[in-house]
């Protein structure tokens, strides 16, 4: 059996690699379905609050354990609430218009 050669390191064994949650990257997901998905506006208002709650949890986590991907929990906050309030804006005008 070969052994692997010595490859020099960068002297910093102490290097933690802080990582992305899951969680934001599926509130950013989520919030980018919820602006098409307000063609369907009960499908919008879903997936808007579940961008949105995913986004409040992620940001927890992140700020809890010190990871990366903030931005990506705050853009998916930010989108579900637009398809949130797109959504009910359709509504609200469907129900105005019906009179």
């Amino acid at each position: 059996m070969a052994t692997s050669p010595n490859y020099p390191t960068s002297g910093h064994a102490d290097t933690v690699v802080r990582g992305t949650p899951g969680k934001a990257v599926a509130a950013l997901v989520l919030g980018i379905l919820a602006i098409p998905g307000v063609i369907i506006p009960l499908l919008g208002i879903v997936l808007g609050a579940l961008a949105l709650g995913l986004g409040l949890s992620a940001r927890s986590q992140i700020r809890r354990q010190g990871l990366t991907g903030s931005g990506q929990a705050l853009a998916g906050m930010i989108l579900g609430s637009i398809g949130i309030l797109l959504a009910v804006a359709i509504i609200v005008a469907a129900v105005a218009g019906s009179d």
